[in-house]
């Protein structure tokens, strides 16, 4: 960090885990190399007084964002209603009661296919319909976000969203949000010990952020598809992911690092059970030794060649190792195809051959094109 007198942490209340590693590695290096390195982290909703404590006892300073008064409406709908089609009549009534673009929350891509397939059966002309997520490339998400350049220069627009909305961004124009209320997570199965993804009610806090995405710019409309007395079981905040999903990718880098996860400062510090699946997982892919007997990693506790080579490649250590092996068999660049199939599909292709040959041929998804150039150029292969 030379050259560098302030790291911020921003959005902190999203509680990653790469946020999480991020801070415990800024503080180690605080601690031992620049004690005149200043951190300032930053949120909405999280209670500060936590995060003050971790720092050393530091500040905290609170700024007011006042919202434009909002309108709250639940369309909870019948249970046996499908989600896409509750949230798409809900933006169908929001477009004809209210002004401005509307801005809907959905769990995923699917989900946001689905509804605009149906808004654009059932929406008049003059109605822009637009996704807002990870696959999305960055000069769309660049366009979405952008103010109009003139008054009435720009149709109105209905904005179909992942959470990504959910905080950091205002997008300009948006005066209704249309929120499914819920939210898809990584979470590790138990049985498995495998992480996965899973689909469940947003928190309250994280609703309240979606709510307040309609009155950055003046008075909105919020409608929510579920009943008030919901918000009676809803969960004040989601769990911090590190309390949840796979820590085979954050033991790698503590590890690469030169420390154990014991040994540094955390918001809410890995639980045991987790580290030593992750332990197990990098044990048997070849990238950790470990001293007979043990089940977690000691000051003893030696990362491979191929331990520092995954923690090089900065992915999953799972598909990372796939990646390595083609290096080691002279074939990087399949390497890198498969590896992008893996990452971008979750795992859950019918065919890894099939989806490399259409990645070939150029018909595969703009998400997996990004991933294939990413694990390009991390192997060192030619994108010509």
């Amino acid at each position: 960090l030379q050259g560098v007198t302030t790291v911020i942490v921003d959005e902190f209340h999203e509680r990653s885990v790469d946020q999480d590693l991020l801070l415990a590695l800024q503080l180690d290096v605080r601690g031992a190399l620049r004690e005149d390195l200043q951190l300032l982290v930053m949120s909405a909703t999280l209670a500060a007084g936590a995060v003050a404590d971790l720092l050393g006892g530091v500040p905290v300073v609170s700024v007011a964002s006042p919202l434009y008064p909002i309108r709250t409406i639940s369309r909870p709908g019948s249970a046996d209603d499908r989600l896409d089609a509750r949230v798409a009549a809900g933006t169908h009534e929001a477009l004809g009661a209210a002004h401005g673009d509307v801005l809907g929350f959905l769990p995923g891509r699917a989900e946001i296919r689905s509804v605009a397939r149906v808004l654009d059966s059932r929406v008049a002309g003059g109605v822009e319909i637009c996704e807002l997520h990870g696959s999305v490339p960055p000069q769309r998400i660049d366009e979405i976000l952008s103010p109009a350049p003139a008054a009435g220069s720009r149709p109105r627009r209905v904005i179909l969203a992942t959470s990504v909305a959910e905080t950091s961004i205002t997008v300009p124009g948006v005066r209704v949000v249309v929120d499914s209320g819920r939210r898809r997570f990584s979470e590790v199965d138990p049985r498995t010990g495998l992480p996965g993804l899973v689909t469940r009610a947003v928190s309250a806090a994280g609703a309240e952020q979606r709510r307040g995405r309609c009155g950055r710019e003046a008075p909105g409309t919020c409608y929510r598809m579920w009943a008030e007395r919901d918000d009676e079981t809803r969960r004040p905040a989601d769990p911090p992911e590190i309390e949840v999903t796979d820590l085979s990718p954050l033991l790698l880098q503590v590890l690469d690092w030169g420390a154990l996860p014991g040994e540094l400062g955390w918001m809410d510090p890995p639980p045991s059970s987790s580290l030593e699946h992750a332990t197990s997982l990098l044990e048997e892919l070849g990238a950790l030794r470990l001293r007979r007997g043990t089940t977690a990693p000691g000051p003893d506790a030696q990362l491979t060649m191929l331990g520092r080579r995954l923690a090089g490649l900065g992915f999953h250590p799972r598909i990372g190792a796939i990646a390595a092996l083609g290096e080691q068999r002279g074939e990087p660049g399949l390497a890198a195809e498969v590896a992008a199939v893996l990452e971008a599909d979750g795992g859950d292709h019918l065919e890894v051959a099939e989806a490399v040959r259409s990645l070939r041929a150029g018909g595969a998804p703009i998400a997996l094109r990004r991933s294939l150039e990413q694990w390009r150029r991390r192997l060192g292969v030619d994108s010509a």
